[in-house]
């Protein structure tokens, strides 16, 4: 995994194996009590707290986790969507 740094304050990861490419952005809360970490992959971001920089890792993850789950369920409504206007029965598959 190759982790690239810019002046913004992003980190951009790349993985080999996914061709994939990931932002993850932190910043500072308002009120300085916390860490806003923003999550970007495959042009979908989520943004989630933590309270100290020791929880940022396990909260990009997290976020990184609900970005692939939310695109795997977009695909899926696709794919039924598709289905239903080309007339397949429900529960049969295309291909």
């Amino acid at each position: 995994m190759i982790l690239n740094m810019s002046s913004g304050g992003a980190t951009q990861v790349y993985g080999k194996s996914t061709k994939r490419s990931m932002t993850v952005e932190i910043a500072n809360t308002e009120d300085g009590l916390g860490l806003n970490v923003r999550v970007c992959e495959d042009n979908m971001c989520l943004t989630g707290f933590c309270s100290s920089m020791h929880l940022v890792e396990k909260k990009a993850n997290e976020l990184r986790s609900a970005i692939r789950r939310k695109a795997a369920d977009t695909f899926r409504e696709i794919q039924h969507l598709e289905a239903e206007a080309m007339g397949v029965p429900p529960g049969r598959k295309l291909g």
